[in-house]
């Protein structure tokens, strides 16, 4: 029997300069490594990734026998731009590159693809507490991911809590309970696949580099670390107070850093 081989299209033009939320960080390592991993398999499977044409040469994964970079050339900060792309032109320029799926990694997918979809979802604030989301993201959120959600063949998510998240969603009488209708149907095609780890994050040992970074930051022998934008969603004080929490409880001899 022939080996099944895929041609993949990655929809990654949320990416742009200068932006560096999680979601962001995930989809930049999603796209380099789909992109090695097409390089490295040596089968016929191979990929097409969209990308801004603004996008830094540094931040995109090098071409290759496998690879194949899409440049799209509308403004880096138009949101609109990104959405009337994703609508009008995505699935025609998926269809002519001969994708055998379209994996959308941020949300929201075109009402119309040719080709099954796969969608990542990192989360559903848009959904659930829309204050916490700009009011343009927030109404296109509300607006196309219950939609993009119950057109997908699979939806990924990053933890089983957000998969949690989107079932109780299904529960409720909402926009996405209304689209998706039976909810096996939506557990079904749920599938949980944690972010990666960037190859950079990894134990150092080497005790004189250690105690330079601590002077330099001037940084504790011990510490806890929190690294995250001072936005309402990420729940700072909540964790602020379970530290201090730990120290009272447990003693601690640790700090805490914030960055």
């Amino acid at each position: 029997m022939d080996a099944v081989t895929m041609h993949a299209a990655l929809h990654a033009l949320i990416l742009r300069p200068g932006c560096y939320s999680g979601v962001h960080v995930a989809v930049r390592g999603l796209v380099h490594a789909m992109a090695a991993h097409a390089e490295r398999a040596g089968g016929a499977d191979s990929i097409s990734c969209f990308l801004l044409k603004s996008l830094p040469g540094g931040e995109r994964p090098p071409p290759g026998s496998k690879t194949q970079i899409v440049p799209v050339g509308f403004p880096a900060n138009s949101r609109l731009g990104r959405i009337i792309w994703e609508e009008c032109f995505l699935p025609r320029r998926a269809r002519r590159l001969g994708a055998d799926v379209l994996h959308c990694a941020a949300y929201t997918a075109p009402k119309r693809a040719a080709v099954p979809v796969v969608l990542t979802v990192h989360d559903i604030f848009g959904l659930a507490v829309p204050r916490f989301c700009a009011a343009s993201n927030r109404r296109h959120l509300r607006r196309r991911m219950p939609a993009s959600i119950a057109g997908a063949a699979r939806v990924i998510v990053p933890t089983e809590a957000v998969k949690n998240d989107l079932l109780r969603w299904r529960a409720l009488d909402t926009p996405l309970a209304r689209r998706v209708g039976d909810p096996d149907r939506l557990e079904a095609k749920i599938r949980v696949i944690p972010w990666g780890v960037d190859a950079r994050f990894r134990r150092v040992d080497d005790g004189p580099r250690l105690d330079a970074l601590r002077l330099r930051h001037g940084l504790p022998p011990k510490f806890a670390l929190i690294a995250a934008r001072p936005e309402p969603k990420k729940n700072l004080v909540m964790a602020i107070r379970g530290f201090f929490a730990a120290m009272a409880i447990d003693r601690l001899p640790h700090r805490l850093v914030m960055v």
